[in-house]
């Protein structure tokens, strides 16, 4: 594994860069890069070494639920504010306390 930096907002950490990651966080990383243009991490190996610490059990298009698919809806829809670690919209596990959707 590579070491790499922390996120943004974080203290400087030291990672270890996953040297396999899940087809989710993946597509959660493509967008973090893509769609949020390095809002939310440093670089990718902060993104995946992040990722792969959430919980992977959530529904495709989920808007609430501690998880990278809630994540990932956020990042992929441009609602990068809400895509990170420390998203108010998937932090929770309670499902009242996300979106019904994104508009």
């Amino acid at each position: 594994m590579v070491a790499c930096s922390g996120g943004f907002g974080s203290e400087e950490q030291a990672l270890e860069c996953p040297s396999e990651s899940s087809s989710e966080c993946v597509r959660y990383c493509n967008a973090a890069e893509h769609v949020c243009q390095g809002q939310l991490y440093v670089d990718e190996c902060t993104c995946l070494a992040t990722c792969a610490e959430y919980d992977h059990t959530g529904l495709e298009g989920a808007l609430s639920g501690d998880t990278v698919q809630c994540r990932t809806t956020l990042a992929e829809a441009d609602e990068c504010q809400d895509a990170g670690a420390d998203s108010d919209i998937c932090s929770s596990s309670d499902e009242d306390s996300g979106r019904d959707s994104l508009m």
